[in-house]
């Protein structure tokens, strides 16, 4: 008897439907797990790529049916709406088969969250030696170290090693992939983050090298699920996508892109679109931790159901807001730009800030901001407590911070979003998109450092460009992603220019990002403990502005 794959994937997925998802497994950042952990899953990953070729059953299969599945009608997925969908139940039966070649049934799939690694994305500890390598070895460009030192490949070429000749460099940072999240629209969610981060991520990780035979690096190609890396990267896109469809009730089932549905049957699954939509039911049963850049500038922008069930509100949130020293150091220079801020009867406690220290240096390393001016006369610092009550003003408070990149179906930002309502600047510059060329816009005085430049430890670089090649594989309007590129040029200008603006993934987060990492920022020596409490505000609670 003939089984065919879409009838085993129905089964695999469906499960009883009924059934509830009592206890949802936790993805985890691949930093937020134990070294136990971590090696557990390595030696998982190790195990599936050495086991033998499976049935039908996608949790029977080996790491190179996984890359049959992902090289066959990948057209059918990439650069299109189904993107999302169809690597959700790619990593899924992935899991499932790591728990099977294991016998592990708690066994998850970590993600990597490559925000905070932005501005060094190749010096990241996610490839130690002892993790998943780096770059390839000069002479052949074969992996050497890592978890995948020893492997060959063997679809959809044969090769005697794993080739990797990355090109790291800049990435996207916390701010812009959360404005990327921002949208109220899927289609516009999914094309920036399919053709610029993700993309990214992929071409510059893989390089663009052959092996002998000359054949390219896995990694940028089709047959990227051959490098581990292809995991934990796509592990943090889908967290992506979960973040982006629990920040609005309207966003929950969005699936608005050109002229796709929902209704739509994934290729190689032979299942609908719809039935990806949860995380925690329909044959799926996950959850994500939640990482650190989550809330930075996150300010998503939320439309109104056609489900008359539906209010188009924001969908609740667990996440906790507290009294951080980076809530007060947000307020407090807050207060000294606007000092009136924080109103009488806001909902926001008021209290007395600690007595300040102050330290005499000598001189400032490159970048470093200077201190926030003194308050004006007669008006007493303060630092705010949120209350449960206080979502409203906080929103308000936390506007310094929250800036406005949400594209619209043409690829403009969306008129909803709020601009920093206390920032000095003008109104964060958009350019129109017949253009091609960047140039600063008239209220940049601090230009973004060169991609190069490891000295300066405070402000953000400018994100790589993504080759057309790699655009074309994968079916991605290369001019459309040429805008996006610059729109984020003139967004991280405008994130520089803001006094006192600490991004953490800026350098001189790197090492509280990276603490077993080898190496440290030239500027930043070794005692110095200048991961700056500026970052913490990061933290302020999350404000979604829903209509």
């Amino acid at each position: 008897m003939i089984v065919s794959l879409a009838a085993v994937v129905l089964v695999a997925l469906a499960g009883d439907v009924a059934a509830q998802c009592g206890s949802p497994a936790v993805r985890r950042e691949f930093r937020q797990l134990s070294e136990s952990d971590r090696q557990a899953y390595l030696r998982a990953i190790d195990a599936l790529k050495h086991r033998p070729r499976g049935s039908s059953n996608p949790t029977t299969w080996n790491l190179d049916q996984f890359v049959d599945a992902h090289v066959t009608r990948s057209s059918d997925f990439h650069g299109k709406p189904a993107f999302f969908p169809w690597h959700r139940i790619f990593l899924q039966h992935f899991e499932d088969a790591l728990r099977s070649v294991t016998g592990n049934s708690a066994l998850t799939v970590p993600y990597w969250d490559w925000t905070l690694d932005s501005q060094a994305l190749g010096k990241s500890e996610i490839l130690l030696d002892k993790y998943f390598g780096g770059t390839g070895r000069s002479s052949d460009h074969c992996v050497d170290t890592g978890v995948a030192k020893n492997w060959t490949v063997s679809t959809p070429f044969t090769a005697k090693c794993l080739v990797r000749c990355s090109t790291w460099s800049v990435g996207y940072s916390p701010s812009a992939v959360n404005a990327m999240l921002s949208d109220a629209k899927y289609g516009n969610v999914r094309s920036q983050i399919e053709g610029t981060a993700h993309a990214l991520i992929h071409s510059a990780g893989g390089g663009p090298c052959v092996d002998a035979n000359g054949n390219p690096a896995p990694f940028s190609m089709m047959g990227s699920p051959n490098d581990p890396l292809f995991f934990i990267h796509h592990s943090n896109i889908d967290r992506l996508w979960s973040r982006f469809q629990g920040a609005c009730t309207s966003n929950a089932q969005s699936y608005d892109d050109g002229s796709a549905s929902a209704s739509d049957i994934l290729t190689t699954w032979n299942v609908p679109v719809s039935s990806t939509f949860s995380t925690t039911s329909g044959g799926f049963c996950y959850t994500y931790s939640a990482s650190s850049t989550d809330t930075v500038n996150f300010n998503p922008s939320c439309k109104a159901s056609t489900d008359p069930s539906v209010t188009g509100s924001a969908a609740p949130t667990s996440t906790s807001t507290v009294d951080t020293p980076g809530s007060k150091w947000f307020n407090n220079f807050l207060l000294t730009l606007v000092p009136k801020a924080l109103p009488a009867g806001s909902g926001l406690l008021q209290v007395a800030p600690a007595a300040a220290t102050t330290t005499k240096k000598k001189g400032k390393r490159d970048g470093e901001p200077k201190a926030a001016p003194e308050p004006t006369k007669g008006v007493e610092p303060a630092v705010a407590v949120v209350n449960a009550t206080a979502t409203a003003a906080a929103t308000a408070a936390a506007a310094q911070e929250t800036l406005a990149a949400t594209a619209t179906a043409t690829g403009s930002f969306s008129s909803s979003a709020s601009l920093p309502t206390a920032s000095p600047l003008p109104e964060l510059y958009v350019p129109p998109l017949n253009e091609t060329t960047y140039k600063p816009a008239p209220y940049v005085k601090v230009k973004a450092p060169p991609a190069n430049d490891v000295k300066n430890l405070y402000k953000l670089r400018h994100p790589a460009t993504v080759p057309d090649s790699f655009l074309k594989m994968n079916n991605i309007d290369i001019k459309e992603m040429r805008y996006y590129e610059l729109k984020y040029k003139h967004y991280v200008d405008y994130l520089n220019n803001i006094p006192g603006y600490v991004s953490p993934a800026a350098l001189v987060n790197f090492k509280k990002n990276n603490p077993q990492s080898t190496w440290t920022p030239p500027t930043l020596a070794s005692k110095d403990k200048a991961a700056s409490s500026t970052a913490e505000f990061a933290k302020d609670a999350y404000k979604p502005k829903c209509h």
